[in-house]
């Protein structure tokens, strides 16, 4: 390998990149400039804010459901529940596959499992289950009524990173699995 990376550097050409930058949590110059997990944590504390500007909570929870140890509670349970449902067979596909999570080398391209279903499992887990599952922690719907924004950033800025550093380094193996497997979920 190193012997065709010298020999490509040699003739003026440059190897694809094997894995991306990314913000840590912020890099404006980085190929992802925010950290997918901190954008979704921006996605709330702006929400938040918002929620004070306007005076507007947009609470929605029912009186039993919105105390704060229920809240907590829920918490408690939500996330490591996301994390065993979604982000851990994710994360195990892509180290069967050869690669890895947090934008490590790409050396394989994982296609089966949860990725069978959606390219995206841990960006879809991110918009559609943890923000919601946020928003039922700070009894507010601003976290749903902007996670459109979040959605737009995954999907224009790192999804779009991505796809273009798997389609230069898997080729015609990704187009096909691109045509046959949704970005999101459908």
């Amino acid at each position: 390998m190193a012997l065709f990376a010298e020999m490509l550097a040699f003739f003026g050409s440059k190897a694809p990149p094997q894995q991306l930058t990314y913000g840590k949590p912020i890099n404006i110059y980085a190929d992802i400039p925010i950290f997918p997990p901190f954008a979704m944590m921006l996605t709330v504390a702006c929400s938040q804010i918002i929620r004070k500007l306007t005076g507007k909570p947009l609470a929605f929870l029912p009186a039993p459901l919105s105390t704060v140890p229920v809240r907590v509670a829920f918490f408690a349970i939500a996330f490591p529940s996301i994390i065993l449902m979604v982000l851990n067979p994710a994360g195990g596909e892509l180290k069967a596959a050869g690669s890895g999570t947090l934008f490590t080398p790409v050396n394989g391209l994982a296609t089966t499992g949860i990725y069978e279903s959606t390219r995206n499992p841990m960006y879809a887990g991110l918009v559609f289950v943890a923000i919601p599952c946020m928003a039922c922690v700070v009894n507010s719907a601003w976290p749903i009524l902007i996670s459109p924004l979040t959605w737009c950033y995954l999907n224009y800025v790192v999804i779009a990173a991505e796809e273009k550093l798997l389609a230069q380094a898997f080729g015609k193996q990704f187009d096909e699995y691109c045509q046959s497997v949704p970005r999101w979920l459908i």
